[in-house]
């Protein structure tokens, strides 16, 4: 673990949790040892304890206290180590239709055979709310899991419904109990976000990743804020309702009109358009997009909770009518509510899913409530409940988290294999495991609120403001530890020296007599002496948390050991001390190769010694997450990284293409995104990837880069000698090829006489482009660089994370080492290519970021474009191609001249956009409803425009950018033009008026009740006197009457599903946001 780079916040983690695990065993012994010797439990009072109490300086409170953040801090490292440190190679995503469809069947089996019936009968009651989310729950873990795409609008559309449930529940609360303190504010933060900012840090990941957090408490912030404002109106008949009409004004201009320019100019100052984990096109357009997909959904539930006295008052008068008159009422209705819905399903629901998300946030909440009104139908439907269900839908937001990283891997993208060979077996056991982490996260996660957040203001201020210091405090020594290269052990000594401190004043302060005399034993009999065996339950019970607590921590740190040794094991198979040697260890061995057939040293082969050196005078940072030049690097050869502004100068007028696997794929996403245009199918599981990939920039920018697959060496001569024929001379090629010849099995001898063809035609191009005969990199003779080609050689294979059988038997780093050699001896030192970018030194020390053994994670491929940008500006500064447009010369220098320049992670730059690109200059992409990105198939047909932020775009699925027409046709998309966002003011309108039907008609279900009422000529009417009266006069209650009316609010809150009552020892709460 020590040769492992640790971020900043994983230190801090590893000193948080190691403090907490060390104190806990030292309380547990001594909790023991009291139990051994008195037979009195020091921490019974907690055990017998049904709420989670204020912590104190007591035994059972500390004991408590240390106890669940050690749980907390244990299922955090399993979390980790499953990411990080697997014990078998991740499995790979697949569609199984059949299984998925049985597991949902099994789930309705299940789910009958678990009914309850409930003794409240309200229009969603909290049991059924909690059923409601549970099998929306399921269906969403199994969309993830099968990456079930088919069901992606279904999926969608329960996501709108979770956000739906925020502005219903929260508004309830807030209309009910009329508590906008600090502490319901505090309680409602750290139930959102205490879990996610400790995986964001113990993993390295950004808050944005797991996108339904931030959603949710942006959407809280909302409703709290549109009650905190005048809350005496929130009461009244028709105030509240214009406040509200208020708010859906606001959502409509942010959202709807002027293309995003409001959105824009509301979140820019707090959000970035430079990529990052979880946000590709950068944190700006991912919130746009995760909010524009149900930015009306709170407001819509909102409104529903206002109106639900109404709704519950029709629907229970309804029912003291005759049998006639409510089936009849209640049928018209459901006709009503049932129109829109059937109109939804046959002309919204089955459209592709790109065009789909434009129509969600208008269009979603017709099955909702279809969903809610047929749900509710009768006090039987209403009474029943599944149980299964109901537990299910108690740690929706544990299970969301905890997904990412012990259900699935990869941030989402791959599976925890813990059974290899047996897939269903497999499903089980993990199973298994994540239901009981994120269950137990759950119980920890409340309890430490109860605890830290008490709902005595002054402690709750106290509790948050100590939280944050020590977290604080722990982040920034974290990072002193990250930049002066102190590792895990550092962390470990800083916990053990904390944790004694900690356990010594406890002893101290409590007076804990452990060593002294029994106090009910014999006379005389202290020390060791007063001991007994451990046979009480609660003694056992003791020891046998002591011994596992040490087991599990001991058995998930030695996990980076076995994938260290496997590392060490690779690299003696690959040659040790990998491909390049400086120029002083390669002295006049040019011409050797090392035993594995690697090139011994670009340096001593290179005529252009700053193109030899590309590859020896970079680095990754000490956290392993910058790629940085070295200083002599900068001086001598003036390498740096490059911005956009400078990327587009340097690439516009020029014909880039690169051909060849997988890896150059990849590096033709990253020189796109550095571009500011990144590609949708970069993260795209679903997308066709073995296919041709183009894109241009801007008219005035006159650029051309392409991705060519060809991922065989003879498909990349075939591919260069028809440029031959039709005369074209692109100005810059990279080649990446041999992994697809090594996993199939091209015989030696082909692959071999292929590389010398391939050097041949390589050299040809010269010839034909009439360059001027400089001296290339490692050519053996003179050749004329007219176009400069670079070879990009393959990145690590590690081994012991190859996925399929196939690869682990044909695809090992051995193998391909071998494919390295001949390519190196054909075409470096045959000449016909120029430099090397050497994807070996570039991942080393990456291993543990290889997300399938073959492919790492962005940072690595921005790197090598980054040294293929510095090798074609070295080749214009020797002349070795066309000389540059003067305006893009003075920009790329220019632009690049920043010394020590450094990228940061899956990105390395920040977006230097001109005031009139802004957002034009990405491409937007649409994603999925997950952390993971996959399933980003999608088409964007970017133009710039100057004077705003819109991009023309027109979507397809399935195809890449590019030359080729988009594969949906305009009558599908309904002739319509979607202008650079997802907003459209037609839509927001009818939305609104929406909103107008249902505030000022008060009815629920956007006018279905009274239409339905009005077609059976029913006399049936409810007045907003009524409704609201005996209700209001409760709430509003002079003060002296306040425990009354505390207990009708607390009656009023859990008719409304949001009661809120204290945590009990194990966490479990009613309110469960």
């Amino acid at each position: 673990m020590e040769n492992a780079a640790l971020s900043g916040g994983q230190m801090a983690c590893s000193m948080l949790f190691g403090t907490a695990i060390i104190t806990y065993l030292g309380l547990e012994i001594s909790r023991l040892r009291v139990l051994m010797r008195d037979g009195v439990d020091p921490a019974s009072r907690h055990v017998a304890s049904k709420h989670s109490e204020p912590l104190a300086w007591t035994f059972p409170s500390l004991y408590a206290f240390f106890r669940d953040v050690a749980a907390l801090g244990l299922v955090l490292l399993v979390a980790f180590m499953c990411e990080k440190y697997p014990l078998f190679p991740r499995g790979e995503k697949s569609w199984d239709g059949d299984m998925y469809w049985f597991l949902c069947l099994l789930l309705l089996v299940a789910s009958v055979m678990t009914m309850r019936k409930g003794k409240c009968t309200d229009i969603l009651n909290r049991d059924q709310t909690e059923e409601w989310k549970g099998w929306m729950q399921f269906m969403f873990l199994l969309y993830h899991y099968y990456k079930a795409e088919e069901v992606y609008n279904a999926i969608r559309i329960m996501i709108t419904c979770y956000v739906w449930m925020t502005g219903f529940g929260n508004f309830s609360f807030f209309y009910i109990k009329q508590d906008f303190g600090v502490v319901r504010f505090l309680q409602m933060l750290w139930r959102l976000n205490f879990l996610v900012i400790l995986l964001c840090l113990s993993q390295g990941n950004t808050y944005i990743l797991y996108y339904i957090c931030p959603l949710h408490t942006f959407y809280f912030l909302l409703v709290y804020a549109t009650m905190r404002v005048l809350p005496k109106h929130n009461h009244g008949k028709w105030d509240v309702r214009f406040k509200l009409l208020g708010v859906g004004l606001l959502i409509y201009a942010a959202w709807d009109l002027f293309e995003g320019e409001v959105f824009k100019v509301l979140f820019s100052p707090f959000l970035s358009t430079a990529p990052v984990i979880g946000a590709k096109a950068g944190t700006l357009w991912e919130w746009y997009f995760r909010t524009s997909l149900d930015h009306w959904s709170t407001l819509l539930g909102m409104i529903f909770a206002l109106n639900f006295p109404m709704a519950t008052r029709w629907l229970t008068k309804l029912e003291e009518q005759s049998l006639g008159e409510q089936v009849r009422v209640k049928g018209l209705t459901g006709l009503c509510v049932a129109a829109p819905f059937l109109w939804w399903v046959w002309e919204i629901f089955p459209r592709p899913k790109l065009e789909y998300n434009l129509t969600n946030a208008y269009f979603g909440f017709i099955p909702l409530l279809a969903y809610i009104f047929f749900r509710n139908l009768t006090p039987g439907l209403r009474a029943w409940h599944s149980a299964l269900l109901h537990d299910i839908g108690k740690v929706t937001l544990e299970t969301y988290l905890m997904q990412h990283h012990v259900w699935l891997t990869s941030n989402a993208k791959t599976l925890l294999v813990l059974v290899p060979g047996f897939p269903k077996c497999n499903l089980v056991v993990v199973s298994v495991i994540f239901v009981f982490l994120s269950r137990q996260t759950f119980y920890i996660t409340m309890s430490l609120r109860g605890m830290v957040l008490p709902d005595d203001r002054r402690r709750c201020v106290t509790g948050a403001v100590a939280t944050l210091i020590l977290l604080g405090a722990l982040l920034g020594l974290g990072w002193v530890f990250t930049e002066v290269g102190a590792g895990f052990p550092a962390a470990v000594f800083v916990s053990a020296v904390a944790a004694m401190v900690l356990l010594a004043l406890i002893h101290r302060h409590l007076n804990l007599n452990l060593w002294g005399q029994a106090r009910h034993g014999p006379s005389g009999s202290g020390g060791l002496t007063g001991l007994r065996a451990p046979s009480s339950p609660e003694s056992v019970i003791s020891l046998g948390r002591v011994l596992c607590t040490l087991a599990l921590t001991t058995c998930l740190l030695s996990l980076p050991l076995r994938h260290l040794s496997s590392g060490a094991q690779n690299g003696q198979n690959s040659g040790g001390s990998g491909l390049v040697m400086t120029p002083a260890e390669a002295g006049g061995k040019a011409q050797k190769l090392a035993v594995t057939g690697q090139p011994s040293s670009y340096a001593a082969m290179a005529t252009t010694p700053c193109l030899a050196l590309l590859n020896e005078m970079g680095a990754w940072s000490k956290g392993g997450n910058e790629w940085m030049w070295n200083r002599e690097g900068e001086m001598k050869c003036g390498f740096r990284g490059f911005d956009q502004g400078a990327l587009r100068a340097l690439y516009s007028e020029r014909e880039t293409v690169i051909m060849g696997d997988s890896l150059g794929r990849k590096y033709y996403f990253s020189l796109l995104a550095g571009l500011g245009s990144p590609a949708p199918e970069a993260n795209n599981t679903e997308a066709k990837v073995h296919q041709d990939l183009g894109w241009e920039g801007a008219k005035e920018e006159k650029m051309d880069i392409s991705f060519l697959w060809r991922p065989y060496a003879k498909d990349v001569v075939e591919e260069i000698q028809l440029w031959e024929e039709a005369g074209r001379k692109p100005d810059l090629v990279v080649l990446s090829f041999g992994l697809w010849d090594t996993l199939h099995n091209t015989p030696a001898a082909d692959f071999e006489a292929t590389l010398e063809t391939l050097n041949q035609v390589l050299k040809t191009m010269d010839e034909d482009a009439g360059g001027d005969g400089k001296v290339a990199v490692g050519a053996s003779s003179k050749s004329t660089p007219g176009i400069l080609r670079l070879w990009m050689m393959p990145t690590t294979i590690v081994d012991s994370k190859l996925l399929t059988a196939d690869k682990q038997e044909r695809m090992t780093e051995a193998r391909v080492a071998t494919v390295r050699r001949r390519t190196y001896e054909s075409l470096v030192q045959g000449g016909g290519v120029q430099a090397v970018l050497d994807g070996r030194i570039v991942s080393r020390g990456q291993e543990e970021r290889s997300l399938d053994g073959v492919h790492y994670d962005d940072p690595v491929y921005d790197a090598l474009m980054q040294m293929g940008t510095n090798a074609l500006v070295l080749w214009e500064k020797s002349g070795g191609g066309d000389e540059m447009k003067d305006k893009s010369k003075e920009v790329a220098i220019e632009g690049a001249g920043r010394a020590r320049r450094a990228w940061r992670q899956r990105f390395l730059f920040e977006v230097d956009a001109r005031p009139s690109e802004d957002i034009a200059d990405w491409e937007p992409w649409i994603s999925e409803p997950h952390g993971g990105h996959e399933g980003l198939h999608s088409i964007q047909w970017a133009r710039r425009l100057q004077d705003g932020i819109a991009v023309n775009r027109t979507l397809a699925s399935g195809v890449g950018i590019g030359g080729a027409s988009p594969s949906i046709s305009p009558q599908s998309l309904k002739s319509k033009e979607v202008d650079g966002s997802m907003s459209s003011p037609t839509h927001g309108a009818i939305i609104l008026a929406v909103l107008l039907v249902m505030l000022f008609t008060m009815d629920s279900y956007f006018g279905a009740s009274i239409v339905g009422r009005l077609l059976a000529r029913s006399s049936l009417v409810i007045t907003w006197e009524e409704a609201y009266e005996p209700l209001l006069s409760k709430l509003l209650r002079p003060p002296s009457h306040s425990g009354s009316a505390g207990q009708s609010c607390v009656k009023a809150a859990q008719q409304l599903g949001c009661d809120d009552s204290n945590t009990t020892r194990r966490g479990r709460s009613k309110h469960n946001t």
